[in-house]
This record gives structure tokens, sequence and C-alpha cells, in this order.
């Protein structure tokens, strides 16, 4: 049920088809195309990865499937399998697998293991999804989609299914029985709150004095935005959505540390995160050659070695676009010109910010550059 009306808990497929699923699979998708949308994919991974997004889209009512051929097609996939299982995304991945017979062994592109036949290619999504299961006999369907539904319309679970379909098994028949095909309206199970926790947070919540929530994929997909949104403004928190661990060290060393640092102090290594124009160190990219000078618990100067790889710069500019979506009055904006500029040729630099202003700051007592910058649209 969405919004009230009933929709389709598969709302299409995407497909690319081989021998190892077109004879079946393609033939079913052909003839079901009303009930099924099919949507021919030019890349495993590229599909699968439109399917999830269209899940996150969707806050996760609605699931996509992708179905590949067996070999380098359904390995293609894998990638994106990890991206749903980190992100908790549902999609049912369709793989073609090997002859559960053995009889033609090894098939067309089959990634050979002699010393266990009952391996194959497609095991590789075991490490990468929630939900796996090999159909060896068209009779273990009746279980085994049930059960991957069941785990990818769960909130705490969710994540990829994958059912790897044997060749053979797909053209076999079977009487299934009728109640399996009989029309089922899906809910997400919702659960409760644990009232201890609620009473930890809160109390952790009145004892802080800048308290700050972070909120992630659980406000998110059970549509408690508002709710959420409101709690913070009656309780006058400071709320923000997507924030990665290198910004809230940010926040957290500017509210608690930085206010202490009286006598000139250098600090260095920030992540990169919150440092879109510097270099990455090279014994740890998760921070950068960033080192800023404070005195009397405000920045005076900010220094970095310049980051010239123009692929990862307009990465960062990507990340700092989408930052500024979300309301990050600070995030910068994507500047094709630099870009362009490095793609020629940018040899190694440092760049260093202080000037009159920064001082300025620090003989006014003022702890933000913009209360001292001279014009006003400045600000």
């Amino acid at each position: 049920i969405i919004d009230g009306k009933k929709a389709p808990l598969f709302p299409g497929a995407f497909g690319i088809y081989g021998h190892g699923n077109v004879a079946c699979i393609g033939q079913a998708m052909e003839e079901f195309q009303g009930d099924l949308p099919g949507y021919r994919g030019h890349h495993e991974q590229n599909m699968a990865l439109t399917g999830i997004a269209y899940a996150r889209a969707m806050r996760r009512k609605q699931i996509f499937v992708a179905t590949s051929s067996v070999g380098p097609g359904a390995t293609n996939m894998v990638t994106a399998a990890a991206v749903a299982l980190s992100n908790r995304l549902p999609i049912l991945l369709l793989p073609g697998d090997t002859f559960s017979s053995r009889f033609p062994d090894p098939v067309l592109q089959q990634v050979e293991n002699f010393n266990s036949p009952s391996e194959t290619q497609n095991d590789s999504f075991k490490a990468v999804s929630k939900y796996f299961d090999r159909i060896t006999r068209p009779e273990q369907i009746l279980s085994s989609l049930p059960q991957a539904i069941n785990t990818m319309l769960d909130p705490a679970d969710c994540g990829p299914a994958t059912i790897s379909m044997s060749q053979d098994v797909q053209g076999e028949a079977f009487d299934y029985p009728e109640i399996f095909f009989e029309e089922k309206i899906h809910e997400i199970r919702r659960i409760h709150p644990d009232p201890n926790q609620i009473k930890q947070a809160a109390d952790k919540l009145k004892k802080s004095s800048q308290p700050v929530i972070i909120s992630g994929g659980g406000v998110l997909y059970s549509e408690a935005e508002q709710e959420i949104s409101d709690f913070a403004k009656k309780h006058k928190l400071k709320i923000q959505k997507n924030w990665g661990w290198g910004k809230v060290l940010l926040e957290m060393f500017e509210e608690h540390v930085e206010k202490d640092l009286w006598d000139p102090i250098f600090v260095k290594d920030y992540p990169y995160e919150v440092s879109p124009l510097s270099r990455k160190k090279d014994d740890d990219p998760e921070y950068t050659d960033r080192i800023e000078l404070f005195i009397a618990g405000r920045e005076i100067a900010n220094f970095f070695c310049e980051l010239n790889d123009p692929l990862d710069q307009e990465e960062r500019f990507d990340k700092q676009l989408l930052q500024k979506d979300l309301g990050d009055q600070e995030a910068m904006s994507f500047d094709d010109d630099y870009i362009n500029a490095l793609k020629y040729g940018m040899p190694p630099a440092v760049g260093v910010g202080i000037g009159i202003d920064r001082l300025v700051m620090l003989a006014t007592n003022k702890t933000s550059i913009r209360d001292v910058v001279f014009f006003p649209t400045l600000k």
C-alpha cells in the first residue's frame, strides 16, 4: 500500500539475457510484460544499481528485480549487491546458474571449480546478500521466494536477496498450488522502540549542553521527518541529516575543543569530508594534509597541500553539492573552470589562508570571519 493505494511490490525488472536465463526467465518476462514490465539493461552492475536507487527513492516500499545470465554477467552484479547490503536497500537478484543435473559440465562461461562441484560463481553473492538460495528443484520456490520477500521488507534486516536459478530447473514444470499466486498485501513491520532505551536517550539529551541529533535511514524509511523536526524545534536541538563521521568529528571539535585553544597551537590532519580542496594523506586517505592555527579560541590561519587530482576534486565537488542540497550553507559549489585547469596539470602546491580580516577577528574578539569582512555582501 503506497499513499493509500495498492501498488505492485515488484514494479519492474531489469534484464540482460544470455544462455543462462533467456530460454526460461526471458520467455516468461516477454509473456507477462503487462504484469511485470521488463527493461533492457546495458550492464549488469548498472541495472542493479538503478534498481537499488529506485528502492531508496520509494522508501523501500517497492523492489526491483535484476536478472542476468551465468558467469561474468552474474558476477557483475556482486558489487551492486554490496552497495545494497551496506545501505540496507532491497533488490531481488536472479542470476542464472549452472545445471543442477551437472550433465552439461562445465557450461559456457562457468567458473570451474573441480574440487567442489556444488560451488559456482554465484556463491560470491553469499557474502553480500541478506538472503541467498540456489534453486535446484522447482518446488523450492514455494519457500524461497516468501523468505526473500520477508527479508527485503524487514526494517532491520533489509538488504539484497539473491535467488540463484539453475538453468535446467528454470524449464521444469511443477503443479504449484493456486494459493501461491493469490494476491497478498505486504506490510512493512514497524517495531516499537524499547522504553528503557527511550529513557536513556532522554536522560542523555537533558544532560547535554549542546545536543545534536544525527538522523539516518530509520527516520527516512519510517517517514518520520516531520516528527523529528518538530521534536528538535520544541526542545531546541540541532538536527542534521546525512552527516559523515568527519563532519560529526569537526562539529564536536568546534563545539567542545576550539574555545579552549587559547595559546597558539596547530591542529593537523582534518577529515577529507570537511576539506574539499585538501590533498589526502598518503598513509591514511580518510584524512588530509591540512593544518589550522588557533589563537584565543579561534581559527587564525588555514593552510594545506592543494589537491591536484582532477578526478578526486570532481568527486569531492559532487559531494559538496549534495551537502548544499541538504541545507549545508558552508558547502562549496561545483567549479568547472577549476576542474578543467586541473586537467591541464597542476604541480604540487601549498595554500595558506591568513589575512588582515583574521587578525581583526583576534583584535575585536570575534569568533567568525563573517563578522569582520568589510562588504556586507560577503557575509
